[in-house]
C-alpha cells in the first residue's frame, strides 16, 4: 500500500483513498435523492447480516439517523477494515450504491421517470 501511495503522490495525482472520497462527496448536495435510496437499501441489507454486538454499535453510531449522509457512508466504509462482517456488509452496500447511482444517471440521460 505504501509504495502505491508514494507512486500516486509522486505523479501529482492528488488525494488518495478515503480523503479522495471525502473530497469528491463534498460537492454532492446533502439532499441528493440517492442518499434516501441507499438508506433504504442498507435497511434491507441489514436483515441479511449477522452483526456482532460491537459491529452493530459501530454501524448505528455512524449512521446517526434515518437517511445516510455522505460523511457517514465514507466513515462507515473507511472504518470497516477491522471487521470481516462490516467489510462484507460495506461491500454489499457499496455495490448497491453503485447500481443505484447508475440507475439514477440512466433515468436522467434517458428521461425515464421514477427510476
Amino acid at each position: 500500500k505504501q509504495w502505491y501511495q508514494r507512486r500516486v503522490r509522486d505523479r501529482g495525482a492528488g488525494m488518495i483513498g478515503w480523503d479522495n472520497a471525502r473530497s469528491g462527496f463534498n460537492d454532492t448536495p446533502i439532499n441528493h435523492p440517492l442518499f434516501q435510496r441507499v438508506s433504504t437499501a442498507s435497511k434491507e441489507l441489514e436483515e441479511g447480516f449477522n452483526f456482532s454486538e460491537a459491529d452493530m454499535l459501530q454501524y448505528q453510531a455512524l449512521k446517526k439517523g434515518e437517511s445516510w449522509k455522505w460523511q457517514e457512508l465514507v466513515d462507515l466504509f473507511s472504518g470497516a477494515a477491522d471487521s470481516e462482517q462490516l467489510t462484507e456488509f460495506c461491500n454489499a452496500l457499496h455495490n448497491t450504491e453503485i447500481k443505484l447511482l447508475f440507475k439514477h444517471c440512466n433515468s436522467i440521460v434517458n428521461n425515464i421517470p421514477n427510476s
